[in-house]
């Protein structure tokens, strides 16, 4: 039998406690008691009176070892205040008993049940006390003892009501399972397993091994000491074990006596029964209920008291290894957590009576659902805490916290306790080391405090301790702000003249009251004053200290606080008022007269007024705070309201705009999207307006500006929320502008149209409505577009080929297409189709070799491949040709459509192409012109080449994304069989014509093209007859003449004098006017005073 799990509930009446829903059992301050090690100290604990009224914590420690065959059981006396302060009693209960040496002390687990009588008696049992002098096949008599203990110290009998000095019905004939056997009967009933009283002097036991463990009860009276056994009311199978714990109230009324016993069978059962003494004793059944989970311990804990406050007692019925399942069905294949326990609770219809169904189960309690808590080991009545009449209990959940447990407090209600407990106290709060605590939870006493409120005590007997916890007192306060005049006019003349004027004044009192309860016979007035710490906040709801519309006059006459914080003693029962004089701020106002202020004051014990004492605690199931509403008078009329008549128009704007397309969100270009609007006023003044901007599709907003102050949230579910405080008065209108990023836009169909349903109402309503809702909503969009303008350029080289009749070899050519994005968005991944001419009319193969290829933006060169097909074959052909070429590998590139925006400048450094010369591509078209010209007036003399007049093989060209101003190339490059080159007739000059389309993009958000993007690039190619050709000699003869007729000339000019000087006589005497011959002798003279050279004379000499 696991002795472990019995608990002991009680209920003591007269306690009188006051409790909120707040933590007010004091942790902080508990005191433990502790035992010797292994003695499961703290096992059963009790507040026992003694003689001169002091109370003192009797403690059971059931497993301690007896060495003294003069004593008999173990118990202590511990003052509760002080920490291991106890003294072990070993008084024996019947002296006689240990002197004869026939009982067994050692083992017989003295305090494993206790029970209060009155205040000043209680009763401890040992019910594995044995009468050795007995033995039936080698099994001891396991009688089961209880001692009954005064705190007057008078002496009283032992409880023995299965014990027989003669060994009389130990044993008896029993029938079992249809077959009698002698059993055990008396000899192992354990009395003494579990005990409780009603407080009115009549104590039940339970006594679960009487008649081979179907089990028994037994009723004792103090005052008689008589003792009434009951042991055949009830038809209980072997192994039941009734009595395993019994619950006494006053089920049955002031005049009769009834108690709740359990047994222990798979599913647990529990029984009300009623003791009437009369001309016979008797025993009934008045109700019973059964668990409906296996193996839970249902009743395995009792407890009896009134939670509802009808006078009755209900009954709380705990199941602490209740395993919790889906749908809290008995199928373990359900099963979610085991061991979390649970308490079921019973409500009382009133007086129990035979036959009727006197309780209802309402309320199930759990805890916190923790696995292997076993949440219900413990359940105990601690009074009536909130001082609501209706009692509040205290659960044991020893197993939780890892073994360290802890204890729920739930308080009472009309309809059942609370299923959400309102404070939970841990084991490991007070030392870390502490294990099974709420094993067991006492009867609250109220004689330790000094307002009467309860203390009580909990088990942890795994660490061999008892908690003892006090409860703080609960004090009600409550706060008032007032305001006057209210409602305020913002120009009044409440201020003082020594203040400046130009602002109205409002008067403001704050009064702060408390009380508590204390019971009537509690002497408790130390509290008579208490300290509040206090805080007055003016217009909270304005976040802005600077924006808010009153405040506080300071220590000066100019200085002003939103915030005022004291602190102020308050006598009990009196209260304590302040006046405070408030400044209203007119400008603030006229932004947001319609919203009241809000004058918020809240207040906290000042702690420190407490010093020495066991610190009260604020009643948080009243408000600790206080708001006033103060609301402005305006001048709208005499009614107060002010009707407004808003009137919105607007547009959207995208920045920069497009100069072709302003109405577009151009990709790559627009950088914000705009909405202008416009808000016109037609009614009385306006104070403050809410804008909401509804968004179908997705597009970041940026920020809103304006001629007003505007303030928008963040986009939350594609709604845009915005305010503006600013007064808009008669006619008046405003400008707000508020700004997307465009570039945020997805470039996905779904988003190709962004929509804003823009409303704007005023702020309040009720005080400022809107006349005419109609003209306050429009709705405007702005489309996406990609707008890419794709430019073809192409020459061929060379763009002349002469061909003699005489020269049999084929000839190459090769035709350029430059590819760029003009455009103000990237182009989405195309294609371009190039039509090369194969066939001729007659149905000739052309060509001997074709390839296209295309050099892409990132260099990447890359063959396109052509279709097996072909296009442009003349009607009445006399066959369809078919090309003989061998083909290049086909290469096939795939280039998903991307929403990358970015724009590149045409001379980015990484371009493989290098610029373009605008010269040269100009030059290139205006020969096309002429060429274009020449052959319109030489149609005889030319045959053209091309898709119109020729089969022409069909080239695709995959062009991925091309970004703004970025390009790519294609190359075609064709040989044509020299025996396919034919000028029939008087045709001297063929046109080789190679075309490339453009294939739209096919992105949902592309700009479609107004023209087609095509290009044509030729080759001319000239005949030259062997008669046209030009003797070599000829040219030979002409370069010679030409050298002869250049020397003849040259001569002939000499001959005349071309070359001579004729006029030699001017130019002397012109040498001779400019100084000539003078400059020449003043340069011969300086030379001749030079010293003659060594040469120079030896030439002299």
């Amino acid at each position: 039998m696991d002795l472990f799990v019995n608990a002991r509930c009680v209920i003591f009446l007269s306690s009188v406690v006051f409790l909120s829903e707040s933590f007010n059992i004091d942790v902080k301050n508990a005191v433990v008691h502790q035992g010797s090690n292994g003695t499961a100290f703290g096992y059963t604990a009790e507040f026992i009176q003694n003689a001169n009224k002091s109370t003192r914590l009797l403690v059971g420690a059931p497993k301690t070892v007896v060495t003294d065959r003069d004593t008999s059981g173990i118990h202590y006396y511990c003052f509760p205040d002080m920490a291991s302060a106890c003294v072990k009693d070993t008084s024996p209960p019947e002296p006689n008993f240990q002197r004869e040496g026939r009982f067994s002390e050692d083992s017989e687990l003295f305090g494993l049940a206790m029970a209060l009588a009155n205040k000043t008696t209680a009763v401890v049992c040992g019910p594995m006390w044995s009468d050795l002098k007995y033995w039936y096949r080698n099994f001891i008599f396991n009688v089961g003892r209880c001692k009954v203990l005064s705190g007057t110290h008078d002496n009283r009998p032992g409880v023995l009501p299965y014990f027989n000095s003669e060994g009389k019905d130990y044993t008896a004939d029993i029938s079992v399972s249809g077959r009698t056997t002698r059993q055990m009967q008396y000899g192992a009933a354990e009395f003494g397993f579990s005990a409780d009283s009603d407080g009115s002097g009549k104590i039940v036991f339970g006594a679960p091994g009487f008649s081979v463990s179907r089990g028994g009860v037994v009723v004792f009276d103090v005052e008689t000491t008589l003792y009434y056994r009951m042991e055949t009311i009830l038809a209980q199978e072997q192994d039941s074990v009734l009595g395993y714990d019994v619950a006494a109230g006053n089920f049955c009324g002031s005049k009769r006596f009834c108690f709740a016993v359990s047994n222990k069978q798979i599913k647990g059962k529990v029984y009300l029964i009623e003791h009437a003494v009369g001309s016979r004793v008797e025993f009934r059944v008045l109700w019973s209920a059964q668990g409906k989970q296996a193996y839970s311990s249902f009743g395995s804990v009792l407890c009896a008291t009134d939670v509802t406050g009808d006078g009755w007692p209900d009954l709380l019925v705990g199941a602490p290894v209740h395993t919790a399942t889906l749908n809290e069905s008995l199928s373990n294949d359900e099963s979610l957590s085991y061991d979390e326990g649970r308490v079921f609770v019973y409500i009382s219809h009133g007086e129990a009576i035979s036959g009727d169904v006197n309780f209802d189960m309402a309320v199930t309690l759990a805890g916190d659902h923790i696995p292997f808590a076993r949440f219900g080991s413990a359940i105990s009545s601690i009074g009536d805490i909130n001082r609501d009449s209706l009692n509040d209990i205290a659960v044991g959940a020893p197993e939780e916290e890892g073994g360290a447990g802890a204890l729920y407090i739930y308080l009472g209600s009309p309809s059942g306790p609370s299923t959400k407990y309102s404070q939970k106290i841990r084991g490991n709060e007070f030392e870390p080391s502490l294990s099974s605590f709420g094993s067991h939870i006492s009867k609250p006493t109220s004689d330790l405090s000094l307002y009467g409120y309860p203390d009580f005590a909990v088990g942890a007997p795994e660490s061999d301790a008892v908690v003892f916890l006090k409860t703080r007192l609960i004090v009600n306060a409550e706060v008032r702000v007032k305001a006057t005049p209210n409602p305020v006019d913002p120009e009044n003349q409440v201020c003082p003249r020594s203040m400046a004027r130009g602002f109205g004044c409002l008067n403001v009192s704050l009064c702060l009251n408390y009380t508590y309860k204390v019971s009537e016979d509690s002497s408790g007035s130390a509290h008579d004053y208490v300290g509040f710490d206090v805080s007055l906040e003016l217009d909270k709801l304005i976040s802005s200290d600077s924006s808010r519309r009153i405040r506080l006059q300071g220590s000066s006459d100019n200085s002003f606080v939103t915030v005022f914080r004291t602190s102020i003693t308050v006598p009990r029962n009196k209260g304590v008022c302040q006046q405070y004089l408030a400044i209203l701020n007119q400008d603030q106002i006229d932004r947001n007269p319609f919203v009241p202020v809000h004058l918020y004051a809240n207040f906290s014990l000042n702690m420190t007024s407490f010093s020495g004492t066991v610190a009260p605690i604020l009643n948080q199931s009243m408000p600790d705070s206080h708001t006033e509403q103060v609301k402005f008078k305006n001048k709208c009329g005499e009614d107060n309201v002010c009707e407004t008549n808003l009137v919105l128009t607007g547009r959207v704007q995208h920045v920069p705009a497009e100069d072709s397309h302003p109405t577009l969100n151009v990709v790559n270009r627009t950088t914000q999207v705009e909405l202008v609007l416009d808000l016109v006023n037609r009614g009385e003044t306006s104070f403050g307006m809410q804008l909401t901007v509804n968004i179908s599709g997705q597009i970041d907003f940026r920020v809103a500006t304006g001629n007003t102050s505007i303030l928008c949230d963040a986009v939350v579910q594609s709604v845009l929320r915005c305010s503006s405080w600013g007064p808009l008065g008669e006619d008046a209108a405003v400008r707000i502008r508020l700004q997307f990023l465009a570039d945020t836009v997805p470039l996905t169909a779904e988003n190709k149209v962004i929509r804003f349903e823009v409303k704007v109402m005023p702020y309040d309503s009720v005080e400022n409505p809107e006349m005419n809702a109609a003209d306050n909503v429009m709705t405007l969009e702005s489309r996406t577009a990609i707008v890419a303008d794709l430019n073809l350029d192409g020459w061929a080289d060379p763009r002349q080929l002469h061909v003699q009749d005489s020269d049999q070899s084929d000839v190459t050519l090769t035709h350029k297409l430059l590819v760029v994005n003009r455009g103000d968005s990237f182009l989405p991944a195309t294609r371009l189709l190039v039509r090369v001419p194969f066939i001729d009319s007659t149905g000739a193969d052309m060509l001997r070799h074709s390839n296209v290829t295309i050099k892409r933006a990132n260099g990447e060169v890359v063959e396109c491949p052509h279709h097996l097909g072909s296009e442009g074959l003349l009607e009445g052909s006399s066959s369809t040709a078919t090309t003989t070429t061998t083909l290049p590998s086909t290469i096939t590139t795939t280039a998903a459509t991307t929403g990358s925006k970015t724009s590149t400048s045409l001379d980015n450094p990484d371009d493989p192409f290098g610029s373009i010369d605008p010269s040269r591509r100009r030059r290139r078209q205006a020969e096309d012109v002429e060429s274009d010209e020449g052959r319109d007036s030489n149609d005889g003399k030319v045959l053209k080449i091309d898709c119109l007049n020729s089969a022409c093989r069909v080239y695709q060209c995959d062009l991925p994304d091309l970004q703004r101003n970025y390009k790519a190339e294609i190359n075609v490059t064709v040989t044509i069989r020299r025996s396919a080159i034919n000028f029939p007739g008087t045709v001297d000059t063929l046109h080789y014509t190679v075309t490339t389309n453009a294939l739209e993009p096919k992105h949902p958000l592309f700009y479609p093209w107004k023209e087609e993007r095509r290009r044509e690039v030729r080759t001319l190619i000239k005949r030259v007859s062997s008669g046209d050709e030009i003797n070599i000699w000829i040219i030979i003869g002409g370069v010679i003449g030409g050298l002869i007729l250049l020397i003849i000339i040259a001569v002939v000019a000499w001959r005349l004098g071309f070359f001579a000087r004729n006029d030699k006589a001017k130019l002397e005497r012109l040498k001779r006017q400019s100084g000539f011959y003078e400059n020449k002798g003043s340069v011969k003279s300086r030379k001749s005073q030079r010293p003659p050279s060594s040469s120079s004379s030896g030439a002299q000499k």
